[in-house]
């Protein structure tokens, strides 16, 4: 399997998990419970990760459309991501500020920055992946935690 490949689907799961995101809102309506605030941040990075990660597993393959140097694809990939993971990376951290979550959301921004500036230097497609592949763990993760939590409070109901 080529890394085009692997973008691709990693465009695809992230679209898709940003779909299923709806699931989260049904079982939150049947709750009849508002938002609480660390919930909130988490579903909206949820969406907006998603979305993210589908934007920037696309980069690469647009810039080879453009008939960039290996090199340079992957040097100004890692710079997009590094632009996302400080400005939307460091927004979300800095929402997380008055929640239990916030040494862990503030540990996976600085590892993420860590790989991506590694990478901003070594400029190779297998750590570009492996960061999108991060990505895509914790975005799981945080949907697997939004589900869980909101179906076990909708079984405390029935």
């Amino acid at each position: 399997m080529n890394v085009e490949d692997l973008l691709i689907i990693y465009i695809e799961v992230s679209i898709a998990i940003a779909g299923f995101s709806g699931i989260i809102s049904a079982l939150k309506k049947q709750d009849g419970s508002s938002w609480q605030k660390e919930d909130a941040v988490s579903f909206q990075f949820l969406l907006t990760a998603s979305g993210f990660c589908a934007v920037l597993s696309a980069i690469p393959m647009v810039m080879t459309l453009a008939g960039l140097e290996n090199i340079a694809i992957w040097r100004w990939s890692s710079l997009c991501i590094l632009a996302v993971a400080v400005f939307a990376g460091g927004y979300r951290t800095y929402q997380f500020r008055t929640t239990p979550n916030f040494r862990a959301a503030l540990t996976r921004v600085v590892f993420m920055t860590a790989l991506i500036l590694s990478n901003v230097y070594l400029a190779v497609s297998w750590l570009y992946v492996t960061i999108l592949t991060l990505l895509l763990a914790i975005i799981f993760i945080t949907f697997t935690q939004l589900v869980v939590k909101f179906s076990s409070v909708n079984e405390e109901d029935v």
